[in-house]
């Protein structure tokens, strides 16, 4: 058995590619989920309205993401998609615990401990390669970076307009410069993760449920970092 290690994002959406495409075995591998310290939760929200506070509505957000986690494990392990199919040692290795940083919101949760608890308990049910599968989905799509991406396209123009309405050309010309660089730089690889998420997802109807569910959880946080803050940072 060959244990591979996911040191990067990228690593593991390159090894989920090679894994729905059969160049890898997944009868043959076992995943080192404890090497994916990139996956993490971050959200920065800065304004004057914060310092390292944050509203009920985006703490009712965050609770709703927690509660994804548990259903999205409960679902990988027996095909309910409900938290309350966990018994409370897994609630609590899959627990994350948010913290705020002092100055502003900035919100962090390390995930180690949780990624391996889920990875480690996916469904026996299934073959190695539905099994590793929906691991791999299940962590890119909580834990993955594809907010960023989102958060890009979705507030964009919202911002552009503001500052038109405001009339500060030269912040425009910031943002412009800032987005068609981080657009460029990111769009070649996030259109290929995009195509091999949804590979995953066309292979396997788990892995759709589970991206729906975590897409969910992501656009209500979303909507409210966007309500309430002045500027939104990343996951």
């Amino acid at each position: 058995m060959t244990v591979v290690s996911i040191p990067t994002e990228q690593s593991a959406f390159n090894l989920l590619r090679d894994i729905l495409n059969n160049t890898i075995d997944a009868r043959n591998i076992d995943i080192d989920f404890a090497s994916a310290t990139w996956a993490k939760f971050r959200l920065r929200i800065t304004g004057e309205r914060y310092h390292s506070t944050l509203n009920a509505d985006l703490m009712r957000a965050l609770v709703e993401y927690q509660t994804t986690l548990y259903r999205v494990a409960a679902f990988a392990r027996n095909g309910k998609m409900r938290g309350s199919a966990l018994d409370e040692n897994a609630r609590e290795n899959l627990k994350l615990n948010f913290q705020i940083a002092d100055g502003s919101s900035d919100i962090w949760a390390e995930a180690t401990k949780a990624i391996t608890e889920f990875a480690g308990k996916v469904t026996d049910g299934m073959g190695p390669k539905a099994k590793l599968t929906i691991a791999l989905v299940a962590i890119l799509s909580i834990f993955g970076g594809t907010p960023v991406h989102q958060w890009v396209t979705q507030h964009y123009e919202i911002q552009k307009e503001q500052i038109k309405s405001e009339d500060h050309q030269h912040d425009l010309q910031l943002l412009d410069h800032a987005v068609s660089a981080l657009s460029e730089a990111n769009k070649a690889s996030i259109a290929e993760n995009e195509k091999i998420m949804k590979l995953a997802s066309d292979s396997l109807k788990e892995a759709a449920d589970i991206r729906r569910e975590t897409q969910n959880a992501t656009d209500l946080i979303i909507k409210q970092t966007r309500a309430q803050s002045d500027l939104i940072g990343s996951f």
